[in-house]
């Protein structure tokens, strides 16, 4: 008599408490290989459960991942993000330091056409009088001034006495300027169009102020905003012998110590950008109004003044 594969199961399943359960032999049969083809044209109600679970649903199981392979994975990933992660810091420095110079450039836009309406000349920029700091009075005309006062990688302001910044640390509040005048840029105080009574000029010094953007020479290499840890400097050249035309030997030595007010070249020869090293400057904007990556080195290289001498020299950090 020809018994078929489906009255084989039928006839081996029994009722235990109510639920249909596999007999006999067949209990493990059914869950070997060879078999395998028959179990999925059995109705599910009828399949054979062993230790709770079908045998499908075993096999399912044991497709899965154990946990050394999930370990093993979750290795990859890590090792995978380990690699990638100095890739991902310096395209967010690049991104900060690109923000940067667009602020500096836009400084340097306000100042050209403060310029253009003031017959050539540049503003005061002396705190105690009526125009106060660059910043200050170029505000006056571009309300929005405040969105370009501190570089993405110097956004914590001062709180020292006096407040002065650094590589990371923007100049703060202080009696010499208006109320709330603050940021991250400073000013070359050679191009300054000073009154006539103020001391002399920068320095006691006015032969070497430019005072007009007519009387400026070569205005690709002449800095006016810059990186700084004041509102401005004056700086002289190495070959005046001058404290403010000396190479510092510390970093942020002017905030920290022990670079002071004579020490001009010590408030933006920083790092600020482009790593450590000599390969480390910072965001200059020049007075024909674009804007270029500067290293420390070459800082001395550029046209701060009437009359100024260049040098090669090289910043101990």
């Amino acid at each position: 008599m020809h018994v078929s594969a489906m009255e084989i199961a039928l006839a081996s399943v029994r009722v235990i408490d109510g639920k249909r359960q596999p007999s006999g032999p067949l209990q493990h049969d059914l869950c070997a290989e060879g078999f395998a083809g028959m179990i999925d044209i059995i109705p599910s109600f009828v399949r054979p459960v062993h230790n709770g679970l079908s045998c499908h649903r075993r096999r399912r199981s044991a497709a899965g991942f154990t946990i050394p392979e999930m370990l093993a994975v979750v290795a990859v990933i890590m090792i995978i993000i380990s690699m990638l992660l100095p890739t991902l810091m310096a395209a967010r420095k690049h991104a900060r330091a690109t923000a940067c110079m667009s602020n500096l450039h836009q400084w340097g836009l306000f100042a050209l056409t403060d310029t253009a309406s003031n017959r050539g000349r540049y503003f005061m920029d002396l705190g105690p009088n009526a125009q106060g700091t660059w910043m200050a009075h170029l505000q006056k005309f571009y309300p929005h001034a405040d969105d370009f006062r501190l570089c993405p990688d110097s956004t914590v302001v001062s709180k020292k006495s006096p407040p002065r910044g650094g590589t990371d640390v923007a100049w703060g509040a202080h009696y010499y300027f208006r109320a709330k005048d603050f940021g991250s840029y400073g000013i070359n105080h050679w191009v300054n169009d000073t009154p006539s009574n103020w001391y002399g000029g920068w320095a006691n010094d006015a032969t070497k102020q430019w005072r007009t953007k007519w009387g400026i020479d070569q205005h690709a290499m002449s800095p006016v905003f810059m990186d700084c840890g004041w509102y401005g400097a004056n700086p002289y050249d190495l070959a005046s012998g001058r404290a403010d035309g000396a190479i510092p030997v510390v970093e942020d030595g002017f905030m920290k110590g022990p670079y002071g007010w004579g020490d001009a070249f010590a408030r933006f020869t920083m790092n600020r950008h482009g790593g450590k090293g000599a390969a480390g400057g910072i965001n200059v904007s020049f007075a024909d109004g674009h804007g270029a990556f500067v290293q420390k080195n070459d800082l001395w290289k550029l046209n701060w003044y009437k009359g100024y001498r260049p040098a090669s020299v090289s910043v101990p950090y």
